[in-house]
């Protein structure tokens, strides 16, 4: 009995620290001021005005979100702050769940999903947030080609953000073989396509041909978006450059991270997407993030490929709190 305890105490232990982390983070995001964040001031608007008699006020908002909504006004005395609460509880526990289910590194894993994702998904994007983790809960679905499961939650993360409709193609992808040359200039095709506006033409193109209602909207936001204080995005800078050097690593490497052929094909997916789509921005960033949560089990992967695991460590770890420390610092440059 006493060795059966002694056994358990390191689970138990790392139980208890899971969930006081859990609750700590899950409050930092749920009791947060509104305007503390650049998506805080919207999300509040937005919520006090939503008219639940008028049916057709609400068909451009995800109908989780609403459910959400409505739980809130009926079991908190802050409606706004429930949301939030509830949004972040539910981002922080599929992301903890997924991390210890499919990451090699939990740990690490966390320290990147904390650095890297954090503060944007629970504290910014909250129903991307919620959508990108499911979309990260359903890779494996992807390897062992679980097309059920899979589909299930794509049909999730929908509902709590359109956006998540990308999941659909990426079913496709081959999880057993990778054409490495493909998958490291993809990120360089994606540059040329941005500097010639090759994806910009055609995306016009469309907006012509759709119905009106949808593309006079869409382009209306576009063309809002050209002369506003997001117009262009920096193709040089230091965050997508970096992931460009690791991706090229990782394609190179892919012997000894054989598993993750999915992670490492939407990695250079996600830095294509970035730069291709750098003509619309709100388009290009909330894509890429979404697909860019891999990187939570991905980065810690780049341990197998060296000898040196300590110092590949350490150097994960200080990029991923460099790079929050970028986001830190550029967020209160743009006082945004």
């Amino acid at each position: 009995m006493n060795k059966l305890n002694i056994k358990n105490r390191p689970f138990l232990f790392e139980t208890i620290i899971g969930c006081l982390i859990i609750i700590f983070i899950v409050l930092i995001a749920g009791l947060r001021n509104v305007g503390f964040d650049r998506d805080s001031i919207q999300y509040y608007n937005i919520i006090i005005n939503l008219d639940y008699s008028n049916p057709l006020s609400l068909i451009d908002k995800e109908p989780f979100f609403i459910l959400i909504a409505i739980i809130s006004k009926y079991i908190f005395f802050d409606q706004v702050r429930g949301v939030f609460f509830i949004f972040a509880f539910l981002g922080v526990i599929i992301k903890f769940y997924t991390i210890k289910k499919i990451s090699e590194f939990p740990y690490l894993s966390l320290i990147i999903y904390m650095s890297l994702y954090f503060i944007l998904h629970e504290m910014t994007q909250i129903r991307a947030g919620v959508a990108a983790g499911i979309f990260l809960l359903s890779l494996p679905n992807i390897v062992n080609r679980n097309y059920k499961n899979y589909f299930f939650k794509v049909l999730l993360a929908t509902l709590f953000h359109y956006s998540s409709l990308v999941m659909v193609p990426l079913y496709c992808l081959n999880p057993k073989k990778i054409n490495r040359l493909f998958y490291v200039f993809l990120p360089f095709l994606g540059i040329l396509l941005a500097k010639i506006n090759f994806i910009e033409y055609f995306f016009l193109k469309f907006l012509n041909i759709i119905p009106e209602g949808i593309g006079g909207k869409v382009k209306l936001y576009y063309q809002v978006l050209q002369y506003g204080d997001m117009s262009e995005i920096n193709l040089l800078n230091i965050y997508y450059i970096s992931l460009i050097a690791i991706n090229i690593i990782l394609v190179f490497n892919i012997y000894y991270i054989s598993k993750y052929i999915i992670q490492v094909k939407l990695l250079s997916i996600m830095i294509f997407v970035f730069y291709s789509f750098s003509f619309f921005p709100i388009l290009a960033f909330r894509i890429s993030e979404f697909i860019g949560v891999v990187l939570i089990v991905l980065l810690p992967s780049m341990i197998r490929i060296f000898k040196q695991k300590i110092i590949v460590t350490s150097i994960i770890i200080f990029y991923s709190l460099g790079m929050l420390y970028n986001y830190l610092f550029i967020q209160k440059l743009l006082n945004i």
